[in-house]
């Protein structure tokens, strides 16, 4: 290896000439650094070995400049000092220096350090002859993609262009190939077809094979046509991955142009030929004429036609016959038709052979000569004989009369409809004389054809139209050949009837009325029919009052007048209240009766010029026009609730209901029916709520309340998307042992404006709007999630959540819950659900059916709120459930209150009695704690063990709360505190 030394003490660089020497090294030696870079610049050196003081030129600007050089970058420097403090050698490979031997030189150190320095300077030599042979190979590919003829590419898997050669990219409308780097078809002149060219590629790249040799069009960028010869291939990488495609094209439009060019010529030659052609058989014989215009006929003649030896063998066949067949004429002529099963299965075969035997004519239709046109054809076939060279031949002509018999049918079919139709069909002359009726036409009329024939149309006309109407009629039968409408006509038994009538004018070849053709059905039920349905469409079934849709319509045009007039009206809504215990207790039908005689009795309270409609249910809208005064509206609300609430009789029934009542008026709070409407909804809501059976007039604040309730609505809907709830967690404690049985899982909402809000801050909005159900199942999913997280930390506890009632009327909660706890990998024995007493109580008889379904599947079933409601337990004790939680209004006052600590004592001894497993809820002091202890009670829950914490805050108040036996302790932080 070539080493240049630059070193100015004699007996310094004899040293390091002979070990270098020894180590087989070639050595030049020079005393000063211009020396040395002069020689450097002049022959490459693997090695450079220099010393840092260097007369002229120091060590370290020589580096500098080797390092600046072309190939300086390739060689090892060395660079021999007398400093080596740090300062000094970062000077050194500051300047580009790869090491340094220190002064004096240890012959041990310098040959470990020239071993690494030949290492170093061989792997370098062998990287720069590696590059330089991928250059030379990558210069030889781009030299050869740019001298082949044809155009080359290659794209990504997502049909981006990795590279080209020169011939494309100027296709491409580009300068250099690497424009097109990143690029898609989308992006170059051929854009147009670029979905073209991305389906291609796609198709390539998923089939794995390649497609070779197909012809494309395309543009070129001055927008030219050219048309191209093109292959595309999978690209592979050395494993065989598919990394994209690769395509190459020719450009082939100067062949095509040629081939045009040919296909000209051909046909210049081929008229030049046929004009030659016209002269010489001019000059032939009559006899070659007769010939060629013979054969002539027979290639262009629609009819296939064909000629036979005796022997059966196909000695011509024309086109056409070919094309019958479904075979090439090269084929006919193959065939012997003696041999040919669908001869003898058509019978042309046994008509041939007559024919060669007798030399009569034959003609016959058959069906399905060929299966080639994919469906059921007739043929017309027709046999003669005919001699040649003294030899009989069969000659035979096939013609295609599909059409024929299809037209054939069809007028078969208009015979059969004409007489079978459920409509009158008459047809008449110009003047109007009846020439044609079909059976319905007697049916209809009562008018036989016999007695309808050869009189005129006049014979049916009813006296409900005047002449106008007929004139009218013909008008438009004579300016646009047809009429249709309503007309009243007259049987032949004298009763009027409505008939839908439509007559079409024929003409005749030249244009002038030829007949005219009057079809018709009986709709006299149907119009009969249509008036009922539109008062069934306007009318409520049930009480035959207006419904929702009249009643609008009259709201309407009663506001119309009274803007003209300057009046007043006012819309009272009426809900009846709590029509759904009755209809559900007593039956649907004492419903509907009662429904039925509320209609009745406000209808016999209001005026005639009013308007009573019920809306649906149990809400039922009163219109008055001409109002003088709001006073009027308060005491015709107050006779009508005192009207409704009178006791009534129904089925055996003694019932009785009151009514709410809200009232709106024009012109003060509406000017439209919607917004009068809902004004009027909005004060019988305020009446509900001041605690039903009275009325309110409408207020504005009703309205900022029903604002507020929508907006807090909508951020509810908006929290359950962006996921701002979370759930919190309360451990229960078992008070004999301290141990942690449970969890309970209580639902929190972070309300971006108003903090953290608590179940009863939405959870009754949530039930009102629908949104409960969705609400619970974000519980459920969440509840499980945490379980199998807590699970796979070690903590096996189960964890109750509270569900709403209105789960258990909607949906499937048993196979939801069983596909949730799947999903999450978890048993359904470790949740616990919660229902409050009332709602157990308000939907039993659901309940009862849930409840035992999921107790079957495992999950344990608690009543929480007990004594609070209906404190049922006799009741409760038929349901499937396991644990009564005892209400905490009653666990707070126990120890202060002795009737509460009786009634506490009670329940556990009756929840005892019945093996229910009894909670209190609600412990916030030791005391209290004790006490319920005392009492027997067997589990807790409340702030004097925890607080609810999100989850991860509760798995550290586990860690710090829960000592080597599994107990629970009270904390003294603020954390327990309420």
């Amino acid at each position: 290896m070539d080493v240049l030394l630059v070193e100015p003490e004699p007996a310094m660089s004899a040293v390091l000439q002979s070990v270098l020497e020894s180590r087989g090294h070639t050595v030049t030696a020079v005393t000063d650094g211009e020396s040395g870079l002069e020689r450097y610049q002049c022959r490459h050196f693997p090695i450079v070995i220099l010393d840092w003081q260097l007369p002229e030129m120091d060590g370290l600007e020589v580096c500098r400049k080797i390092r600046g050089s072309p190939k300086g970058a390739d060689s090892l420097i060395l660079m021999i000092t007398l400093r080596t403090n740090p300062g000094d050698l970062k000077q050194i490979l500051a300047a580009g220096a790869d090491d340094y031997l220190a002064k004096p030189v240890d012959q041990r150190h310098l040959n470990i350090r020239l071993a690494i320095a030949e290492q170093r300077a061989s792997n370098l030599m062998l990287q720069r002859k590696a590059e330089e042979s991928r250059a030379r190979a990558q210069t030889m590919l781009q030299l050869v993609l740019n001298t082949i003829p044809s155009r080359v590419f290659w794209k990504n898997k997502e049909s981006r262009y990795l590279g080209c050669n020169r011939l494309f990219a100027l296709d491409a409308g580009l300068k250099d190939p690497s424009q097109i780097v990143g690029k898609t078809d989308h992006d170059l002149c051929w854009a147009k077809q670029a979905q073209l060219y991305l389906s291609d590629d796609r198709a390539v790249m998923q089939s794995g094979l390649p497609k070779v040799n197909y012809e494309e069009h395309q543009a070129t960028p001055d927008g030219e046509s050219m048309y191209l010869e093109a292959s595309k291939i999978p690209l592979k990488d050395g494993k065989g991955n598919l990394i994209g495609v690769m395509g190459t094209y020719q450009d082939i439009t100067k062949r095509k142009e040629a081939e045009d060019k040919i296909l000209a010529l051909n046909l210049s030659l081929e008229e030049q030929v046929r004009e030659r052609t016209k002269e010489l058989l001019a000059k032939e014989e009559q006899l070659h004429e007769t010939l060629a215009l013979n054969d002539s006929i027979l290639m262009t003649s629609a009819l296939g036609i064909a000629a036979y030896r005796q022997n059966g063998q196909c000695v011509m066949a024309n086109p056409s016959l070919a094309s019958i067949a479904g075979i090439t004429q090269e084929q006919l002529l193959n065939q012997n038709f003696r041999q040919l099963g669908s001869w003898q299965t058509s019978g042309i075969q046994e008509a041939a052979e007559s024919v060669l035997a007798t030399g009569a004519k034959a003609e016959l239709d058959i069906r399905s000569l060929t299966s080639f046109f994919g469906h059921d054809v007739w043929m017309r076939c027709r046999l003669s004989r005919f001699t040649s060279r003294g030899e009989p031949h069969l000659l035979l002509m096939l013609e295609n009369i599909t059409e024929k018999k299809a037209a054939e049918e069809e007028l078969r079919l208009a015979a059969s409809v004409y007489q079978n139709s459920s409509e009158g069909i008459l047809v008449t002359d110009v003047t109007g004389i009846i020439l044609s009726v079909n059976p319905a036409f007697t049916e209809i009329t009562g008018y036989t054809e016999d007695e309808a024939l050869g009189k005129k149309t006049t014979l049916l006309r009813s006296d409900r139209h005047g002449p106008e109407f007929y004139r009218s009629m013909w008008e438009a039968l004579t300016k646009e050949g047809c009429w249709r409408g309503e007309i009243w006509n007259r049987r032949k038994d004298g009763e009027v009837y409505l008939e839908w009538l439509s007559i079409n004018r024929i003409e005749a070849s030249a244009g002038a009325p030829f007949r005219y053709v009057a079809v018709f059905h009986d709709i006299t039920e149907l119009r009969r029919k249509d008036e009922e349905i539109r008062h069934q469409a306007f009318h409520d079934t049930l009480t035959g009052l207006p419904n929702r849709a009249l009643m609008k319509d009259r709201l309407l045009h009663a506001l119309e007048r009274a803007k003209r007039e300057g009046g007043r009206l006012s819309v009272i809504f009426i809900d009846l209240d709590r029509f759904k215990a009755i209809n559900d207790g007593l039956g649907h039908d004492v419903g509907d009766l009662l429904l039925q005689e509320v209609a009745r009795r406000i209808k016999i309270r209001m005026r005639t010029v009013d308007t009573v409609a019920r809306l649906g249910g149990d809400e039922f809208v009163v219109l008055m026009e001409d109002l003088r005064d709001a006073g009027d509206c308060a005491s015709l609300a107050q006779e009508l609730i005192a009207e409704i609430a009178r006791p009534m009789k129904l089925s055996g029934h003694a019932v009785e209901i009151s009514a709410s009542m809200g009232m709106a008026f024009y012109p003060e709070d509406g000017a439209n029916p919607l917004e009068l409407m809902k004004c009027a909804d909005l004060a019988m809501y305020a009446a509900k709520s001041a605690g039903r059976n009275t009325y309110r007039f409408f207020q504005q604040d009703m309205q900022d309340r029903i604002s507020q309730r929508l907006t807090l609505e909508m951020e509810l809907r908006l929290a359950l998307v962006q996921r701002d709830l979370e759930l919190h967690y309360q451990p229960k404690v078992d008070l004999a042992t301290g141990n942690i049985l449970g969890v309970e899982a209580l639902l929190r909402w972070w309300h971006p404006l108003r903090g953290l809000l608590l179940p009863a801050d939405f959870i009754p909005l949530a039930e009102e709007c629908g949104l409960i159900c969705e609400l619970g199942d974000w519980v459920l999913d969440e509840v499980c999630h945490q379980s199998a997280v807590w699970q796979a930390a070690g903590h096996t506890f189960k964890i109750a959540f509270n569900i709403s009632p209105h789960q258990l009327e909607t949906g499937d909660l048993v196979a939801r819950i069983s596909e949730l706890t799947a999903l999450h990998g978890i048993a359904p024995s470790d949740l616990e659900i919660e229902l409050t007493e009332s709602a157990v109580m308000a939907y039993s008889i659901q309940a009862a059916s849930v409840l035992a379904r999921l107790r079957g599947i495992g999950v344990t079933v608690a009543v929480s709120d007990f004594c609070a409601g209906y404190s049922s337990l006799a009741y409760l004790r038929k349901l499937p459930i396991d644990i009564l939680k005892i209400n905490h209004s009653f666990v707070t006052d126990a120890d202060s209150n002795a009737e509460d600590a009786q009634i506490v004592k009670t329940i556990l001894a009756l929840g005892r009695m019945f093996k229910l497993t009894m909670e209190a809820e609600g412990i916030e002091t030791s005391h209290q704690a004790e006490l319920l202890k005392s009492f027997g009670c067997g589990i807790a829950q409340g702030y004097f063990f925890s607080r609810p914490l999100p989850a991860q805050e509760f798995e550290n108040w586990l860690d710090a709360k829960i000592d080597a036996n599994g107990r629970a302790s009270p904390s003294k932080q603020p954390l327990d505190t309420p």
